[in-house]
């Protein structure tokens, strides 16, 4: 079992939405997924945060797995099962935004995965995984917010100019590159033929 999830708050989120969920509920209906939408009042978290506890909700609901979409993630085409490009042995698979992957249509930035597309492994590790970067909220001080705390854990400092990168193989072997047609974001880091547009 797989489910699409995704969250967002506040009258201008609300609008995009309104784009963006007819898309994934069509996704949805095609794969024969269930699609969870997190609407959080006052969560105390930003949009980018409130990302987490729907992921550790979702992990925890019985799915095999987890399709985290930001509420600014376009879906263009159904054609293509995300399932399909699961990678064996990985249980977080996102993808990698760097000049050998994508094209770089904006200003240079460092290579890193991207945070508004996951394919996410129900696991152990997975739970344990997003639980330590939950717990990472209230010290982060990086503009990449959650974003920055899942290179921290898996030691990739120098993206975001913290320093060298560590090696973290404990963490980094549950870790894959999903195919970037899944998260090409227009006019920064463009995917040939993409099946999403993050926006």
């Amino acid at each position: 079992r797989c489910c699409i999830v995704t969250a967002y708050q506040g009258e201008r989120f609300a609008r995009i939405a309104a784009l963006t969920l007819p898309r994934m509920e069509a996704y949805a209906a095609r794969y024969g997924y269930e699609l969870i939408v997190h609407k959080p009042d006052s969560s105390g978290f930003s949009n980018s945060w409130i990302k987490i506890p729907a992921i550790i909700s979702a992990l925890r609901g019985g799915f095999d797995f987890v399709f985290w979409l930001d509420i600014d993630a376009l879906i263009l085409r159904t054609d293509r099962d995300i399932l399909d490009d699961a990678k064996p042995g990985a249980d977080l698979m996102a993808c990698w935004h760097g000049p050998d992957t994508v094209r770089l249509d904006g200003p240079q930035f460092p290579p890193h995965f991207n945070a508004g597309v996951y394919l996410i492994r129900t696991s152990e590790w997975s739970d344990e995984f997003f639980t330590r970067i939950l717990a990472m909220h209230a010290t982060n001080d990086h503009p990449w917010q959650e974003q920055a705390v899942l290179h921290k854990l898996l030691g990739y400092n120098a993206a975001l100019g913290i320093g060298p990168d560590i090696t973290n193989e404990r963490d980094r072997a549950h870790v894959a590159r999903l195919d970037p047609v899944w998260n090409s974001i227009p006019g920064v880091a463009m995917a040939t033929d993409p099946v999403i547009h993050h926006f």
